[in-house]
């Protein structure tokens, strides 16, 4: 990992400061993103301003998860909106839109860390309403609500979308339509760290002139090293493998059907597997797959197994199709392979009620081969795709950073043709953009880290100790007990009281003990044993009592959750609960964080995982229903409805079917369970017996497993397709997927 990455990951771990992650195509913006969620310890959402953007990031898209309005937005109160056609939202008017379930409030106000891909397409107004939407519902005046923001992106790749009218009212208000432009930003700067190592390209002077580009700083020699790479009569069809990148999607459209239907071989079309919840407007996809023999397709996802043969835009030829098998093969490679079908997720963001952690909810599927005809693409499509070989017809770009993703596609110039020269203009940087890059690229933010690192396990002390809001929010709640004369709530009113008295003494102490630790914090020789000797000290005191609060919570919300008349009671006091089980949780965690801290450890998921922390509330809450289990209580009786905690940690796809089946569940049960086609599962099936996780004889009965063997043996040249036609009619295609898996396994070893 590069010295800006491990960067990059210690801002996000130890830090609440914003940062902008940035770097050229090919510099592994994605790669570090994964590697950040798999490793934070923080409450993440990952949004995007698109669909497929959101898709591609395994998150939501940001009009979703904040409830915005898509029209524009001003932030000011007394804007006021003409009849001209156009509407914008204000301070004043967005606040309709955020009203929402208590679930979505409780994600948001549980939030930490938010990571917003694709940044170079955020509006500057649409960042302003998302600001707003977090101090509202957090009830917080800071930048974000105090939520710690992360943007990636490439801001010389595609640019917000904006509409020439609209932009003649923005424009009074904002300087620029980029995200930097916001109010919001002008209160925060944010940490700039770009990555600066390319993978993706290797060609020293291709790579010398995409920066040159990047940063207007073109020179002739720029100039005449696209001028030999262009080609007016250059035919696709004698040279194979190349793909048309043009600016248009009707001209992608055109080249595409017209080079199928040259094609003389049968026409196959594959729809997707779409299960449970999944818009068309997210579809990965076209909603049909047309693919004859010889078409020139692409892969849309990098290979997920152990291999890696293929990634995202690697380009092949259908050499064999049928209603139940694609064979690709890649020329460069001189290899074959049968195409498997992919998994794309969408997700929502809930709160897990026994680690107050948020989670991803899968609510629906779409499973598809990950290919796409591939004689053109738009330069939009394009973006996030490598190419070994492509012809640039990029002479009537329309948006500003076009050319740029167009030419950063290549991994080098001998790949490179382009359909007519380019003009210099289309190829241009952003001033706006040009501006931003040169204020932040030349501030050293390694210095300031150690800061910042201590600036932030401040905020975590303060955080954890602080209950001045908790007591003032349930005082307020429990005064408004007293004006009603009839109320059944009122059977808990001395408990109540003994629950506020707690509160206040928790709170008075607290804010004594935070007196003491500014004191050390702001000290010129900080002392990180004093802190440790005084928060060994304060735990001591604090856990028992916040342990007797939060217990005595859940206790009565589970006592009176299925009681007549209760519903309203139940609804209010779960807010409660959820807090005073958080402040147990944040003392536990604060605690093990200052230990981290003082031994030079790194603030990550794994080591802060805890088991303290994961299993806190379903401990209590399986002795509280036991109790109410065995005592005659007057109440209903509550059901046993306990459940495990969920995972925290992502794991495969496959690894998710494959404790389903440790469960003995059928193949049918596991699809159900997991809203996927039987199909989809036989799949998985396949891969677990090729990793020698499944037996086959599990799955294949031995009689059919003999008869396999001949088939495979006689015919091993042969496509499946051809194997099937020769096979009994007890022989399903699941059956001969999952043997050929197997001989997989046989031949690794």
């Amino acid at each position: 990992m590069t010295a800006e990455a491990q960067l990059v990951l210690q801002y996000i771990q130890h830090t609440n400061k914003n940062v902008f992650l940035t770097g050229k195509a090919g510099t592994g913006k994605t790669t570090l993103l994964k590697k950040i969620l798999s490793t934070t310890h923080k409450n993440t959402v990952v949004v995007a301003p698109t669909g497929i953007a959101a898709l591609n990031a395994g998150g939501v898209t940001i009009h979703s998860f904040f409830q915005l309005p898509f029209s524009g937005y001003i932030p000011t109160v007394d804007f006021k909106n003409t009849d001209n056609g156009m509407y914008f939202e204000t301070k004043q008017t967005i606040t309709r839109h955020f009203k929402m379930p208590q679930s979505k409030q409780t994600v948001i106000r549980n939030l930490e860390l938010l990571v917003i891909d694709e940044v170079s397409m955020l509006r500057a107004d649409l960042l302003d309403a998302m600001n707003e939407m977090l101090q509202f519902v957090r009830k917080s005046s800071l930048p974000f609500g105090g939520v710690q923001l992360l943007f990636i992106g490439d801001l010389w790749q595609l640019p917000p979308v904006v509409r020439h009218a609209d932009w003649q009212v923005m424009k009074q208000f904002y300087s620029g339509i980029y995200f930097f432009n916001a109010w919001v930003m002008q209160q925060t700067q944010p940490v700039y760290i770009e990555l600066k190592k390319i993978y993706r390209q290797d060609d020293e002077a291709f790579i010398r002139l995409l920066n040159n580009f990047r940063t207007s700083n073109n020179t002739p020699q720029d100039y005449e090293l696209l001028e030999k790479q262009v080609n007016e009569n250059f035919d696709t069809k004698k040279n194979k493998g190349y793909i048309t990148l043009t600016t248009h999607n009707r001209k992608a459209d055109d080249i595409n059907d017209k080079e199928l239907d040259n094609l003389k071989a049968q026409e196959y079309v594959f729809l997707p597997e779409i299960i449970g919840d999944f818009p068309e407007k997210m579809y990965p996809l076209e909603p049909e797959l047309v693919l004859k023999k010889g078409a020139q397709v692409m892969f849309v996802k990098n290979d997920l197994s152990f291999e890696k043969r293929y990634y995202n835009g690697k380009i092949g030829t259908v050499f064999y199709v049928s209603e139940n098998e694609i064979e690709v093969y890649l020329p460069d490679d001189n290899v074959k392979i049968t195409v498997e079908k992919y998994e794309w997720q969408n997700v929502r963001y809930a709160l897990n009620e026994q680690t107050k952690e948020i989670e991803e909810q899968v609510l629906g599927t779409f499973v598809q081969y990950p290919l796409k005809l591939a004689w053109a693409i738009t330069v939009h499509k394009s973006q996030g795709l490598t190419f070994d070989k492509a012809v640039l017809d990029i002479n009537d770009v329309f948006m500003s950073g076009q050319a740029y993703v167009a030419l950063s596609r290549l991994r080098s110039l001998s790949g490179l043709v382009l359909s007519k020269p380019v003009a210099i203009r289309t190829i241009s940087a952003d001033e706006n953009v040009l501006s931003f890059a040169k204020q932040n690229e030349q501030i050293d933010h390694e210095n300031p880290l150690v800061q910042a690192k201590l600036e932030y396990l401040w905020l975590k002390v303060k955080d954890t100790f602080d209950w001045i809001n908790a007591h003032k929010e349930f005082l307020k709640w429990i005064e408004t007990w007293v004006t009603e004369k009839k109320s059944t709530r009122k059977i808990y009113q001395a408990w109540a009281q003994k629950q506020e008295r707690l509160l206040e003494t928790i709170k008075n102490v607290g804010l004594k003990f935070l007196q003491e630790l500014h004191t050390l914090f702001t000290a010129d020789d900080f002392r990180i044993d004093h802190l440790l000797q005084r928060l060994t000290k304060a735990y001591a005191y604090f856990f028992p009592k916040l342990d007797e609060l939060a217990y005595d919570t859940l206790f009565v919300l589970e006592q009176s959750k299925k009681k007549k008349g209760f519903v309203l009671f139940t609804e209010q006091l779960r807010v409660f609960e959820d807090e005073h089980i958080k402040m147990v949780l944040k003392l536990i965690k604060t605690n093990k964080m200052v230990q981290l801290f003082g031994s030079g450890i790194d603030f990550s998921k794994e080591n802060l995982n805890d088991q303290d922390i994961t299993s806190y509330r379903l401990n209590h809450l399986t002795g509280i229903k036991e109790i109410l289990r065995t005592q005659i209580l007057d109440i209903d009786e509550i059901e046993d409805d306990i459940k495990q905690i969920p995972k925290t940690v992502k794991v495969a796809t496959t690894d998710k079917t494959f404790a389903l089946w440790q469960r003995k569940l059928t193949i049918a049960e596991i699809a159900n369970e997991r809203k996927l086609s039987v199909q989809t599962i036989y799949q998985h099936i396949a891969k677990l017996i090729s990793e020698d996780k499944i037996d086959i004889t599990a799955v294949i009965s031995v009689k059919k497993i003999t008869i396999l063997k001949e088939l495979f043996q006689n015919n091993s040249e042969k496509t499946l397709t051809e194997i099937k036609a020769e096979a009994p009619e007890n022989i399903t295609w699941d059956d001969l997927r999952i043997y050929k898996s197997s001989l997989k396994s046989v031949s690794t070893k």
